[in-house]
């Protein structure tokens, strides 16, 4: 990944490169987090945490009708 003009290279389990693949592919989160066996998923929000901190997301999309508040 990119962060201003450095290039950074970051290892995945095969489980968190499933999740970035399938959002990737406009899969909902729900139905990436879906592929997460349940003895990973308290990884999930480590993955995420350091996701976001590096900067991965550029915005958050909602389904119609559904507010963030």
């Amino acid at each position: 990944y990119r962060r201003d003009f450095d290039l950074w290279r970051q290892p995945l389990s095969a489980q968190a490169h499933g999740v970035l693949a399938a959002l990737m592919a406009g899969q909902t989160l729900g139905q990436a987090l879906a592929t997460v066996p349940e003895d990973e998923a308290p990884e999930v929000l480590g993955w995420f945490s350091h996701w976001v901190a590096c900067g991965f997301f550029a915005a958050v999309r909602l389904p119609r009708g559904v507010s963030a508040g």
